[in-house]
Parts: structure tokens; C-alpha cells; sequence
């Protein structure tokens, strides 16, 4: 019996551990935005966690076009992409693959995140998960787009243009309406 694999862990562990000091970066900077948020004891724990989540929902934008870009950066150059795409792996499988590397370098980084505010919370722990699954869910639309981008796009300058694009246009949008309607 023929069984077709749609994922690869050759391609999985390759893009782990080639991308590691991304990860590890992006690690030390949550780790550093969640204690210097924790360490402000006047504001109440949930207010604390919202203000986390605030500038780390920037860090994650930013930190989700980088992934897609590194994770299928084959796309952009016509000798690599030849070259994996000659060996027996299936496209499907290479997709799958990226796209799970891609989510494990977020779930590892943000879980001992939120395991360490999970123990500087005690009682409180909850407050630490509710912002891992925030946290989660931004990504996870945010690193959606930066695939979908990178895809749609021909070279890394457009998939960036065409992510920031896609995510300011509501935001355009909004001041549009705002400028014309409000006046009125």
C-alpha cells in the first residue's frame, strides 16, 4: 500500500534549527516586554496583561512576516526553488512542513512565556494563559497573511509591501470614512 505523506520531518528539523536564533530573539524580547510589564504593580493583573499584549502584538507582526519570509524563502530564488522542488518531496508536504516550523517557533517562545507568568502570577495563572491563546490566535492570523503575501508575491520587497498592504488597509479604510463621514 502507497501512502502519501503530506509532511516532511527531515524539512521540519532543518527549518527548526536553522532559524533558532530567531526564535531565541524573539524569546528574549517577550520575555524582556513581560517583565518590565509584570514589574508595574499598580496597574491590576488583566490591565498588565493587556498592555502586554499591545506591543508584543507588534512584536509578533513583525516577527510573522520575518518567519514567512525565512521559511519560504525558496520561492524567491528560481536556482533553490529547482532544486528542492527536484528532490522526492512532495509540494504539499513542503507547505505543510514550513507552515508547522513556522507555528512551533511561536507556541515554543510564547509557552515559556507564559510559563514564566504563569509563575510570577500564582493565583492568578489563568490571566498568563487567556494572553498565550490572545497571543496564539494574533499570530496565527498574522503569520496566515505573511504566507498567503508570500505566496501571491514574485520577490521578498513585493510580499513585504503586499503584507503591510493587506494589514493597514482596514486601518486606511477607517481614517477614509472618518475624514469624509465625521464632517458631515
Amino acid at each position: 500500500m502507497n501512502t502519501k505523506s503530506f509532511f516532511n520531518g527531515t524539512v521540519l528539523k532543518k527549518d527548526l534549527t536553522r532559524f533558532l536564533p530567531l526564535w531565541v530573539i524573539y524569546l528574549i524580547l517577550g520575555l524582556l516586554i513581560l517583565m518590565t510589564t509584570m514589574g508595574e504593580m499598580y496597574f491590576s493583573v488583566a490591565e498588565t496583561a493587556a498592555a502586554s499584549l499591545g506591543w508584543l502584538s507588534v512584536v509578533t507582526m513583525i516577527y510573522a512576516l520575518i518567519t514567512a519570509q525565512m521559511l519560504f524563502g525558496e520561492l524567491f530564488q528560481s536556482k533553490l526553488c529547482n532544486a528542492i522542488h527536484a528532490l522526492p518531496v512532495r509540494r504539499e508536504g513542503l507547505f505543510l512542513t514550513h507552515f508547522a516550523a513556522g507555528m512551533i517557533m511561536h507556541l515554543g517562545p510564547n509557552l515559556a512565556i507564559a510559563l514564566v507568568g504563569m509563575l510570577g502570577l500564582g493565583r492568578l495563572w489563568f490571566v498568563a494563559l487567556l494572553w498565550w491563546l490572545a497571543l496564539t490566535l494574533q499570530y496565527l492570523i498574522f503569520f496566515g497573511i505573511a504566507v498567503f503575501c508570500m505566496h501571491c508575491a514574485g520577490n521578498r520587497f513585493a510580499g513585504v509591501a503586499l503584507y503591510v498592504l493587506v494589514n493597514f488597509v482596514s486601518l486606511v479604510v477607517m481614517v477614509f470614512f472618518e475624514l469624509i463621514y465625521l464632517p458631515m
